[in-house]
């Protein structure tokens, strides 16, 4: 199963522009990922207030990386950790549930599940009735700083907050779930995939 995973932060403050990614942590796969080693942040969005986690590899700013992982792979979390100087750890916290068995990748870049025009493929949907409500700028799974920012409510128990006695958040908890992907809509390169990752740049899990 190839997957690709964006582990973004949001840094609408300026306190918050020298947030130091730490590591990615993603159990189910034995995978953890250091900062400077494996992964480094990255603004690869118009938006510069997006800072991702990506592999260390090559100079284009790429969002995420993908990972070969065993070909049942259906539930994996993704635990993201940063430091913002000496005053406090941002964790992030990531359940994701792959939907079907259908195809053999997965992506939480949304803006891949959707039926694709001619010149990025001519791919059919794959988006689920469960996310028929969803858009991708405010559904896809991003650590805010600030609770005033949240895209998701609280209340639908996607997502759990916890904050410090700035009013900060300083850890959040979200369950995000996706529909399989054909790997070659994931891989294939065009305008629309142009700054995914490639995929010699994949990491292995050691489980596969």
């Amino acid at each position: 199963m190839l997957l690709h995973v964006t582990p973004k932060l949001h840094q609408p403050f300026e306190r918050f522009h020298d947030a130091a990614l730490v590591d990615v942590r993603i159990p189910a796969l034995g995978l953890h990922l250091r900062e400077g080693r494996d992964v480094i942040a990255r603004t690869p969005d118009p938006n510069k207030e997006h800072l991702v986690a990506s592999r260390k590899y090559g100079r284009k700013s790429i969002p995420g990386f993908f990972i070969h992982s065993p070909s049942d792979t259906r539930e994996f979390t993704v635990t993201t950790r940063r430091a913002v100087g000496a005053e406090f750890v941002l964790t992030h916290t990531v359940e994701y549930s792959i939907l079907d068995a259908d195809c053999d990748a997965a992506s939480d870049n949304m803006m891949l599940w959707g039926n694709l025009h001619p010149s990025h493929g001519s791919w059919s949907s794959r988006w689920p009735r469960v996310a028929k409500d969803w858009a991708p700028s405010p559904h896809a799974p991003q650590m805010d700083t600030y609770p005033g920012s949240m895209r998701k409510s609280e209340t639908d128990g996607e997502v759990r907050d916890v904050l410090n006695a700035c009013g900060f958040i300083v850890s959040r908890h979200e369950r995000f779930r996706l529909p399989s992907l054909e790997r070659d809509r994931v891989v294939m390169r065009n305008n629309l995939t142009d700054r995914m990752p490639v995929i010699e740049s994949a990491f292995v899990s050691p489980l596969c």
